[in-house]
């Protein structure tokens, strides 16, 4: 079995919504909480076709958010990350974006799994 965990830069009090989507013929198990609340419990979805997407939001609720992507048929997964911030010259940072895709074989075309969440403050 193939497991990784990412701890995602977010901030308590802020908006957060999420998608993610398979394609892969192997079962990839998510789960996505923090010190408080757990927003997404070991789901599972196994599909080589991307739609429907898995979405959700929710305000973030705690500390320490973590993304656990695990896949029993793997013996290991390749990741990549990627997090971007979008800026107001005059504000800064209103709103963040952090993704994950995966590779369970050895094709490397990290389509196996493909996870986003974009955060934005939820109150003015």
């Amino acid at each position: 079995m193939a497991s990784v965990t990412f701890q995602i830069p977010s901030k308590q009090g802020t908006f957060m919504l999420w998608s993610w989507t398979t394609q892969s013929s192997n079962t990839f198990n998510v789960t996505l909480k923090d010190s408080a609340t757990t927003y997404i419990n070991n789901v599972a979805r196994v599909s080589i076709n991307p739609l429907p997407v898995n979405s959700g939001g929710s305000t973030v609720n705690g500390t320490n958010l973590a993304l656990t992507i695990n896949c029993a048929q793997a013996s290991t997964l390749k990741c990549l990350t990627a997090s971007d911030n979008l800026v107001d010259p005059a504000l800064g940072a209103v709103s963040s974006t952090y993704t994950v895709v995966a590779e369970d074989a050895s094709d490397n075309d990290y389509n196996d799994i493909w996870f986003t969440v974009i955060f934005w403050k939820s109150k003015g």
